[in-house]
């Protein structure tokens, strides 16, 4: 085998590792206000946390974490995005195969709006 078709094979394997892989840009730092934990207690007694971050300018993502009365507790990943003080995203659970949405805005330290589930008013923690 030629060196230069062993070094092209080499560096398209590196290219497709690579693809394979997760990395994110830096978020807008005009949406900073958004990244970091999030939470409310709805009226059932479960406890609503989301860990958000935005990424690739207006992309969040994160975890929501669903913990009940009883300790027992779920997770799912966030995907979505920010406009200005505008938030939207699903929530996809693997272990229930559910996804749920959030349609949210910025109200101070507060996001307020509807989720699959009702209203919601999630405060930072």
């Amino acid at each position: 085998m030629k060196k230069s078709n062993f070094l092209l094979g080499v560096l398209t394997l590196v290219m497709l590792v690579s693809v394979g892989c997760t990395t994110h840009l830096p978020g807008n730092p005009t949406h900073d206000w958004l990244n970091g934990t999030w939470m409310t207690h709805r009226a059932s007694g479960w406890t609503t946390e989301l860990r958000l971050e935005v990424v690739d300018g207006n992309t969040v993502i994160g975890t929501n974490i669903q913990t009940a009365p009883d300790g027992k507790w779920g997770s799912g990943d966030v995907r979505g995005k920010v406009e200005n003080d505008k938030v939207s995203f699903e929530v996809y659970f693997p272990h229930s195969g559910r996804t749920y949405t959030y349609a949210l805005i910025r109200k101070g330290d507060t996001l307020e709006g509807r989720s699959s589930t009702g209203s919601v008013i999630l405060k930072r923690s």
